[in-house]
């Protein structure tokens, strides 16, 4: 059973019509639901909760708010995922597509792709609204407080699409944002955490960050670091978003189209590609000389106990020697 029981409630959020069955959808939507709600963002102990009370039609105010910022995502992503199928039958003599008997035609490919991509979107941007909303009512929703998913989100400096594209553009693209957090997180716990120097440091930071009591100080400290993370984690990640990897291998836009023509956009040359890449690492990297200028100016005047006592801090009138972390990895970014 999945989040919705009727089609008229599937054309709540969804504007165009209509004209299959909801049990149609709901294999695709049951996947969805375990893949992105389940597995990745709620939890399975919150899932299952939201998804027996939904079925029981005993929601608590929080728990109907809960499911109506899932359905958004659900339906966005379920679309995407059906349409290939919904193009296509299986019958006894293999897959057939819809004739014009109906005089009704098959969507052209560059409609049929353009749609996915919306559709994409639309449901990265639920899943978006969903997390901001956890975040932000964590209390209300104590099983999903206590899962590895709320670990894994609650983490770090750089936390949500918005966090990211306020620094970076990436047109508050959800789908970009969860792709690129394997290399947040590689820089936080790399260049950014070296910079720091004091693993108790960067714990007192992120725990006023969760508790919104960063002084003047460390709040110009945490800006210079999110803006050295998101342009490093760009640099890293730029190749790896231009390519596709699956059971196919590494694919191209192109190579994926299979020489058929599309509209849409088209994948960077090489050339631009590297500019791309060394204009975001220089960033990160002069943000990286800025933070340690920043952390030094503070700490000399008294702002910053916890890295003045770090081997990074150069007391004024000595001379600068080897600067090494004072501890292992920092705990808090661990899922």
């Amino acid at each position: 059973m999945a989040l919705f029981k009727t089609t008229e409630e599937l054309r709540q959020y969804f504007p165009a019509r209509m004209t299959f069955s909801i049990d149609d959808l709901k294999p695709v939507l049951n996947e969805v639901e375990q893949e992105y709600l389940a597995e990745q963002v709620l939890g399975q102990d919150q899932y299952d909760e939201l998804h027996a009370a939904y079925q029981d039609d005993d929601l608590t105010p929080e728990l109907q708010t809960l499911l109506d910022l899932c359905r958004p995502a659900v339906v966005g992503l379920g679309l995407h995922r059906y349409t290939g199928e919904a193009n296509v039958e299986f019958t006894s003599g293999g897959l057939a597509v819809n004739g014009a008997s109906d005089k009704r035609a098959p969507a052209s490919e560059w409609r049929t792709r353009d749609f996915e991509r919306k559709q994409l979107r639309s449901g990265m941007r639920g899943l978006d609204v969903l997390v901001n909303h956890l975040l932000d009512h964590a209390a209300d929703y104590p099983l999903w407080q206590d899962s590895v998913q709320a670990v894994g989100l609650m983490r770090g400096f750089v936390r949500t699409t918005a966090d990211f594209n306020t620094r970076v553009n990436i047109g508050n693209s959800g789908y970009l944002f969860m792709r690129l957090k394997p290399a947040v997180h590689r820089a936080e716990l790399g260049p950014v955490q070296d910079t720091l120097c004091s693993v108790a440091f960067t714990e007192d930071l992120l725990a006023k960050i969760d508790a919104d009591n960063l002084s003047a100080g460390e709040k110009e400290v945490v800006e210079l670091v999110k803006l050295a993370v998101t342009h490093l984690a760009m640099a890293e990640s730029i190749v790896e978003l231009s390519l596709t990897l699956d059971d196919r291998g590494i694919t191209t836009v192109e190579g994926m189209l299979g020489g058929q023509t599309s509209i849409g956009p088209k994948s960077a040359s090489d050339r631009r590609l590297q500019q791309r890449i060394e204009h975001h690492a220089n960033l990160g990297s002069g943000y990286l000389k800025r933070l340690r200028n920043k952390l030094q100016e503070l700490a000399e005047a008294g702002q910053l106990p916890l890295y003045a006592d770090s081997p990074c801090y150069v007391p004024p009138g000595t001379t600068p020697g080897p600067q090494f972390k004072t501890d292992g990895p920092v705990a808090s970014f661990m899922a």
